[in-house]
């Protein structure tokens, strides 16, 4: 078998899906390495995980640089040495296939195709030209790279068919999109343990409308917050992540707990939880909410992780309706759609609203969703297409 290298800029410790896609490689007999950056200090440059697949992390932030010269350069040239030490990892590597993640590596991807002679999978996760929080400026540099670099690639991976779609048209050099949605693995029905509701404070009768993933804008979540106040007490919210609103929305979650009068406290924020058991925690909930803003067609077209998450843990989704996961949901009936530009007491009259008896028929909808859509399938194509392309 050939030589496989993923290339991520993040740490890849809490990236499920360039995770599964690696593992299910080396599990078909591949050689795996995953090449990324370090984000914290005390991510080690070197692992070898589950599977054989080893892990290669080189400095590319000015907060993990142990060379001080290096922390004193521009932010520019902190870059370039980053990606010149990525760069070099693969060249170490000499992968067949380069399996580079998300816009962003696809520059260097180029670079060490010509360099290597192998060949190049891109994998984009997002449509980024319309990213919340992106301006015109990052959508006109994004719109460089895929021009300047699809015509590179000899494979392309997204994660369903709108937005293989929507690269098809925009850019035809691109190879045709093979679709490896966000889908988790199959696992046995979980024995839930209480964790969540301990690590929240929360008495074990309480309902929880958990909100996991990063807690970041755009993604309704500070109307969530405030819906939160209008819950009847057998409800509670939680949120189970870090980002860059965790401070605002921990503020809210202290005024609200001190003008409660629940014997709980009706929104509590929690750190997020490690990949590996994350269906544990994930478990402990009611439902799953994904209540994402309509800010561009990277949430409109959204399919995250989470829309597998929840029901792979049993638990039902309450989710934006847009059309992706309106698809899936109303497709197996394992959860509800949020009203259009909903409200925040909409959303907690929605949720007083679902019956005990609901939630149970809709947590048997769930096994159904996930026996038939699972990582399986999507590994499956991704194999075929490294064999399409000689590994």
């Amino acid at each position: 078998m050939s030589s496989v290298c993923s290339l991520v800029l993040n740490s890849v410790s809490s990236d499920a899906r360039v995770l599964k896609q690696a593992q299910s490689a080396a599990n078909d007999g591949h050689s795996v390495t995953i090449v990324c950056i370090r984000e914290k200090p005390d991510d080690c440059y070197r692992e070898t995980i589950n599977g054989g697949v080893k892990i290669i992390r080189c400095d590319y932030l000015p907060q993990t640089m142990q060379d001080k010269k290096l922390r004193r350069l521009p932010a520019p040239l902190r870059k370039l040495s980053g990606m010149l030490a990525m760069l070099l990892a693969i060249c170490q590597v000499k992968p067949y296939i380069l399996h580079c993640h998300d816009v962003y590596t696809l520059p260097l991807g180029a670079v060490a195709k010509t360099l290597l002679r192998c060949r190049l999978i891109y994998d984009a996760h997002e449509i980024y030209e319309h990213a919340a929080g992106n301006n015109d400026n990052h959508a006109r540099k994004f719109r460089l790279v895929h021009r300047a670099f699809a015509g590179f690639c000899d494979g392309f991976v997204t994660i369903n068919s709108s937005l293989a779609a929507w690269y098809g048209h925009h850019y035809p050099a691109l190879p045709k999109a093979v679709v490896v949605m966000n889908a988790t693995t199959q696992q046995e029905p979980i024995a839930y343990d209480g964790r969540l509701h301990r690590a929240a404070g929360l008495p074990p009768e309480v309902k929880i409308l958990l909100v996991q993933g990063g807690l970041t804008p755009h993604r309704g979540l500070e109307k969530v917050a405030e819906s939160s106040a209008h819950l009847p007490p057998e409800w509670a919210v939680v949120m189970m992540g870090n980002g860059c609103l965790r401070e605002s929305l921990s503020q809210t979650a202290e005024k609200l707990r001190v003008n409660s009068n629940l014997p709980h406290a009706p929104l509590v924020l929690i750190p997020a939880a490690p990949l590996k058991e994350l269906p544990q925690w994930t478990a402990g909930a009611s439902i799953g909410l994904i209540p994402y803003e309509n800010t561009g067609l990277n949430h409109w077209f959204c399919t995250p992780n989470k829309l597998w998450e929840y029901p792979g843990a049993g638990v039902p989704v309450l989710a934006s309706p847009f059309p992706e996961m309106k698809k899936m949901i109303t497709s197996y009936g394992f959860g509800w759609l949020l009203d259009d530009d909903w409200k925040a007491a909409e959303l907690a009259d929605q949720v007083t609203k679902i019956s005990s008896n609901e939630i149970v028929e809709r947590q048997n909808c769930c096994k159904r969703f996930v026996d038939s859509e699972n990582w399986n399938k999507y590994a499956l194509r991704l194999l075929a297409l490294y064999r399409q392309l000689g590994a």
